[in-house]
């Protein structure tokens, strides 16, 4: 059974408004800024979990994903797939998600994603965090460092699934080599991926 369907889709967002959809990620409108945030519903065999989340969009990859999230917890952030087949699933989810809106809002924005992360120095094991990370540090106005980072994961030897943060990585590194301003690079990616929340609809 799919929750999130189409019409439900639809119904959540006319009871919520301010809102649209990405695949199976809510997002909150008006998206300004390099983040977008919302809330990601993830449909199991036993039901659907609920995440808050925060994504940067100068993130090239397809899809959203779930590096900057936080669940809401059990039991009241899971709706089982019994409860779910009554009319009535849109309304628990509308009831599940409201009262976390505004802190969402709050948080989608590239302030917040730095001290998140500085606040939790692990997370740059993740190479896909390392690299939002250093990116946002442009974005910042933070350049020294941003480099210093972009440095060290260039220096990585990733697999082939994970190409793309080196090659990301590299297009900036050298754009800041030629002496261009590699935030008009940034912004033109934030850009594509706001165009294609737009073609999403």
């Amino acid at each position: 059974m799919i929750i999130l369907n189409k019409q439900n889709q639809a119904s959540i967002k006319d009871l919520l408004g301010g809102c649209d959809f990405f695949n199976s990620y809510l997002y909150l409108l008006p998206v300004e800024g390099a983040l977008v945030g919302g809330f990601c519903f993830e449909e199991t065999k036993s039901g659907v979990y609920i995440h808050k989340y925060i994504h940067p969009l100068f993130n090239r990859q397809y899809e959203f994903n779930l590096n900057f999230s936080e669940s809401i917890p059990y039991p009241k952030g899971f709706i089982n797939k019994d409860n779910a087949k009554n009319s009535n699933v849109v309304d628990q989810i509308i009831s599940i998600i409201t009262p976390d809106v505004d802190e969402v809002k709050r948080k989608s924005n590239m302030n917040y994603l730095n001290d998140y992360i500085e606040h939790n120095k692990a997370l740059l094991n993740n190479e896909w965090i390392h690299k939002d990370y250093a990116l946002n540090l442009i974005l910042l106005d933070k350049l020294d460092e941003s480099v210093y980072h972009l440095d060290k994961i260039l220096s990585l030897n990733l697999p082939i699934n994970r190409k793309q943060i080196i090659d990301d990585c590299a297009v900036v590194k050298q754009t800041i080599l030629e002496g261009k301003d590699p935030k008009l690079l940034l912004n033109d990616w934030v850009r594509e991926m706001k165009d294609r929340l737009c073609q999403s609809n």
